[in-house]
Protein backbone atom coordinates (compact mmCIF):
# COMPACT_ATOMS: atom_id res chain seq x y z
CA UNK A 1 0.00 0.00 0.00
CA UNK A 2 1.40 3.18 -1.00
CA UNK A 3 -1.23 5.63 0.15
CA UNK A 4 -1.42 6.20 3.77
CA UNK A 5 -4.62 5.11 5.82
CA UNK A 6 -6.87 7.43 5.73
CA UNK A 7 -6.19 9.05 2.30
CA UNK A 8 -8.93 9.46 -1.14
CA UNK A 9 -8.43 6.66 -3.13
CA UNK A 10 -11.23 5.26 -5.05
CA UNK A 11 -14.83 6.99 -6.66
CA UNK A 12 -17.98 5.04 -7.26
CA UNK A 13 -20.56 6.29 -9.39
CA UNK A 14 -24.28 4.28 -8.73
CA UNK A 15 -26.40 4.64 -11.06
CA UNK A 16 -29.87 4.02 -12.77
CA UNK A 17 -29.45 4.80 -16.39
CA UNK A 18 -25.89 3.76 -17.60
CA UNK A 19 -26.46 5.57 -21.14
CA UNK A 20 -27.61 8.89 -19.45
CA UNK A 21 -24.61 8.72 -17.04
CA UNK A 22 -22.20 8.01 -19.78
CA UNK A 23 -23.29 11.22 -21.75
CA UNK A 24 -23.35 13.52 -19.03
CA UNK A 25 -19.87 12.92 -17.68
CA UNK A 26 -18.48 11.81 -21.21
CA UNK A 27 -19.91 15.57 -21.83
CA UNK A 28 -18.98 17.10 -18.81
CA UNK A 29 -15.14 15.88 -18.23
CA UNK A 30 -14.57 14.13 -21.45
CA UNK A 31 -14.16 11.03 -19.13
CA UNK A 32 -14.70 7.70 -21.33
CA UNK A 33 -15.97 4.29 -19.21
CA UNK A 34 -14.38 0.84 -20.02
CA UNK A 35 -16.96 -1.79 -19.29
CA UNK A 36 -15.67 -4.91 -17.43
CA UNK A 37 -18.35 -7.20 -18.49
CA UNK A 38 -21.00 -9.84 -17.51
CA UNK A 39 -18.83 -11.60 -14.44
CA UNK A 40 -18.20 -7.73 -12.84
CA UNK A 41 -22.23 -7.28 -13.65
CA UNK A 42 -21.28 -4.37 -16.06
CA UNK A 43 -19.16 -2.34 -13.66
CA UNK A 44 -17.35 -0.03 -15.50
CA UNK A 45 -13.70 2.17 -14.98
CA UNK A 46 -14.14 5.84 -15.55
CA UNK A 47 -10.74 7.48 -17.18
CA UNK A 48 -10.09 10.61 -17.86
CA UNK A 49 -7.47 10.86 -20.47
CA UNK A 50 -5.38 7.59 -20.21
CA UNK A 51 -5.76 8.40 -16.07
CA UNK A 52 -8.34 6.35 -13.50
CA UNK A 53 -11.02 8.40 -12.05
CA UNK A 54 -12.75 5.78 -10.68
CA UNK A 55 -16.42 3.00 -11.74
CA UNK A 56 -19.39 3.46 -12.35
CA UNK A 57 -22.27 0.98 -11.64
CA UNK A 58 -25.67 0.56 -12.77
CA UNK A 59 -27.84 -0.38 -9.30
CA UNK A 60 -31.59 -0.74 -10.87
CA UNK A 61 -33.01 -3.19 -8.91
CA UNK A 62 -30.73 -3.45 -5.98
CA UNK A 63 -32.03 -2.46 -2.87
CA UNK A 64 -30.55 -1.33 0.98
CA UNK A 65 -30.27 -4.24 3.80
CA UNK A 66 -33.37 -2.51 5.04
CA UNK A 67 -34.64 -3.28 1.24
CA UNK A 68 -34.83 0.35 0.17
CA UNK A 69 -33.63 0.52 -3.51
CA UNK A 70 -30.12 2.05 -3.93
CA UNK A 71 -29.97 5.49 -4.63
CA UNK A 72 -28.26 7.21 -7.48
CA UNK A 73 -24.69 8.39 -5.86
CA UNK A 74 -21.28 8.73 -5.57
CA UNK A 75 -19.41 7.22 -2.92
CA UNK A 76 -15.96 8.07 -1.75
CA UNK A 77 -13.51 5.16 -0.47
CA UNK A 78 -10.78 5.66 1.74
CA UNK A 79 -7.68 4.11 1.42
CA UNK A 80 -6.65 1.11 4.22
CA UNK A 81 -4.02 -0.99 4.97
CA UNK A 82 -6.42 -4.10 6.62
CA UNK A 83 -9.96 -3.95 5.47
CA UNK A 84 -10.81 -6.39 7.86
CA UNK A 85 -9.56 -4.60 10.77
CA UNK A 86 -10.34 -1.37 10.01
CA UNK A 87 -14.12 -2.22 9.70
CA UNK A 88 -14.12 -3.91 13.02
CA UNK A 89 -12.41 -0.59 14.19
CA UNK A 90 -15.53 1.02 12.84
CA UNK A 91 -17.59 -0.54 14.35
CA UNK A 92 -16.04 -0.46 18.00
CA UNK A 93 -16.34 3.60 16.85
CA UNK A 94 -20.06 3.35 16.28
CA UNK A 95 -20.05 2.76 13.08
CA UNK A 96 -22.33 -0.09 11.32
CA UNK A 97 -21.07 -2.30 8.43
CA UNK A 98 -23.31 -2.45 5.52
CA UNK A 99 -21.46 -4.08 2.96
CA UNK A 100 -18.65 -6.52 5.02
CA UNK A 101 -15.33 -6.92 3.57
CA UNK A 102 -14.95 -8.39 0.70
CA UNK A 103 -12.33 -9.12 -2.07
CA UNK A 104 -13.12 -7.69 -5.38
CA UNK A 105 -10.91 -10.31 -7.29
CA UNK A 106 -7.07 -9.20 -7.23
CA UNK A 107 -8.09 -5.81 -7.76
CA UNK A 108 -8.09 -4.91 -3.27
CA UNK A 109 -10.69 -6.10 -0.60
CA UNK A 110 -13.87 -3.51 0.36
CA UNK A 111 -16.12 -2.90 2.83
CA UNK A 112 -19.04 0.27 3.18
CA UNK A 113 -19.80 1.55 6.67
CA UNK A 114 -22.16 4.01 8.22
CA UNK A 115 -19.77 6.38 10.07
CA UNK A 116 -20.76 7.42 14.17
CA UNK A 117 -23.27 10.17 12.18
CA UNK A 118 -24.62 8.17 9.48
CA UNK A 119 -22.81 9.23 6.83
CA UNK A 120 -21.53 6.55 4.48
CA UNK A 121 -17.82 5.29 3.49
CA UNK A 122 -16.11 2.93 1.73
CA UNK A 123 -12.85 1.10 2.87
CA UNK A 124 -9.92 0.29 0.24
CA UNK A 125 -7.60 -2.26 0.74
CA UNK A 126 -5.63 -2.05 -2.28
CA UNK A 127 -4.47 -5.24 -4.43
CA UNK A 128 -3.76 -4.87 -8.00
CA UNK A 129 -5.74 -1.53 -8.11
CA UNK A 130 -4.51 1.40 -6.07
CA UNK A 131 -7.01 3.68 -6.41
CA UNK A 132 -7.84 7.11 -8.89
CA UNK A 133 -5.25 8.68 -10.52
CA UNK A 134 -4.32 12.25 -9.56
CA UNK A 135 -3.83 14.20 -12.44
CA UNK A 136 -4.63 17.79 -11.56
CA UNK A 137 -6.68 18.15 -15.20
CA UNK A 138 -10.07 18.68 -15.01
CA UNK A 139 -11.90 15.67 -14.56
CA UNK A 140 -9.62 14.20 -12.22
CA UNK A 141 -10.77 13.75 -8.74
CA UNK A 142 -10.01 16.72 -6.30
CA UNK A 143 -12.00 17.15 -3.00
CA UNK A 144 -14.26 15.25 -0.53
CA UNK A 145 -15.65 16.24 2.35
CA UNK A 146 -18.17 15.41 5.04
CA UNK A 147 -20.24 17.95 5.83
CA UNK A 148 -22.14 17.35 9.60
CA UNK A 149 -23.29 18.50 12.18
CA UNK A 150 -22.22 16.34 14.41
CA UNK A 151 -18.79 17.39 14.39
CA UNK A 152 -17.18 15.70 17.84
CA UNK A 153 -18.57 12.51 16.38
CA UNK A 154 -17.23 12.91 13.07
CA UNK A 155 -13.94 13.39 14.28
CA UNK A 156 -13.45 11.06 16.80
CA UNK A 157 -14.66 8.13 14.20
CA UNK A 158 -12.36 9.26 11.75
CA UNK A 159 -9.19 9.84 14.09
CA UNK A 160 -9.99 5.87 15.31
CA UNK A 161 -10.91 4.53 12.49
CA UNK A 162 -8.61 6.14 10.13
CA UNK A 163 -5.91 7.50 12.00
CA UNK A 164 -7.10 11.08 10.85
CA UNK A 165 -5.24 13.71 12.51
CA UNK A 166 -7.70 16.84 12.60
CA UNK A 167 -6.40 20.30 12.23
Amino acid sequence: MTRSTGTSTWLDLSITDTDAAKAFYGGLFGWEFEDLGESFNHYHLIRSGDALVGGLMNVSGMTCPAGDPLPPEWSVYLAVDDADARTAKATEAGGTVIVPPDAISDAGRMSVVLDATGAPIGLWQAGTLEGYEFTGTPGSPVWFELMTHWYDEAAAFYTEVFDAQLV
